[in-house]
């Protein structure tokens, strides 16, 4: 299941891109294959936990957050697990 979510860098066209959403099995991350460009597939579950694919098929995990008390108005942070 896809669903929209803005990110930079997206499509001009369109306001919003699609994020491809999956729950993230062993099975799913196997069958993930590398594009030209870099993308994230986030967990359906978890929210914020995700896999970065590299055109190289790198993979990598990442979590994405808020910090502080959170909230609209707080920056979104990345961490690189790996």
């Amino acid at each position: 299941m896809a669903y929209f979510r803005w990110r930079p860098g997206g499509d001009p066209k369109r306001k919003f891109q699609i994020m491809p959403s999956v729950k993230l099995t062993k099975k799913a991350v196997d069958a993930i294959e590398p594009r030209p460009g870099r993308y994230t597939v986030f967990d359906e579950d978890l929210k914020g936990f995700g896999l970065r694919v590299y055109p190289t098929g790198e993979l990598s995990w990442i979590v994405e957050y808020r910090a502080g008390h959170g909230g609209r108005s707080a920056p979104k942070k990345r961490m690189k697990l790996g």
